[in-house]
């Protein structure tokens, strides 16, 4: 990793060429499962990476659902580290959540359930991350923000057949994990 982490910051910081910053956070992701705590060290600058890339208005949009997923990779691989990106990373996921498409606007409607199935894998990979390092407890502040979206899609008539797949699972991943906080 000490080799590759130059390379991938430099991905990682390409927004103009958004292509390459998609490839770069799957990278992200990929490295993450497969190196699991040894990616520790450079998490600091990824986060740093991703929340900038986030927070960019001129980002090409179709990047910001490759962002939020890798919340969730990057959780399930390093378990209770993941604490220190836990507030940041669930404010992104937050304001994600509170998107919406004027009904009529197809392009609209198909990049918010994009999104909404990113913020699923986040939550789900965050839930079973901190679960896993006996640190579920730290989502309590977050509970009802997760049922506000969850109940939000529930309503919405335009999910798609994946979004609720990927919300199925994060509600068997709550049920499993985090119901006793409630």
């Amino acid at each position: 990793m000490p080799a590759l982490n130059p390379f991938l910051l430099t991905g990682l910081n390409n927004f103009e060429a958004y292509h390459l910053l998609i490839v770069s956070v799957g990278l992200v992701g990929d490295i993450s499962r497969s190196i699991e705590h040894q990616i520790v060290p450079y998490c600091p600058d990824i986060f740093t990476v991703l929340i900038r890339a986030l927070q960019n208005s001129e980002l090409h949009r179709s990047v910001k659902p490759h962002l939020l997923s890798c919340f969730g990779d990057l959780a399930m691989s390093i378990n209770a580290a993941y604490e220190p990106y836990l507030q940041i990373s669930l404010m992104m996921l937050l304001q994600a959540s509170q998107m919406s498409a004027p009904s009529g606007d197809e392009g609209l409607i198909e990049y918010i359930n994009e999104l909404r199935e990113a913020i699923m894998e986040a939550y789900t990979g965050i839930v079973n991350g901190l679960c896993d390092g006996n640190l579920v407890d730290r989502l309590a502040p977050y509970i009802d923000a997760v049922m506000n979206f969850l109940e939000t899609v529930a309503g919405d008539i335009n999910k798609t057949e994946a979004l609720l797949e990927k919300t199925i699972g994060l509600l068997g991943c709550v049920q499993t994990n985090i119901l006793f906080l409630i």
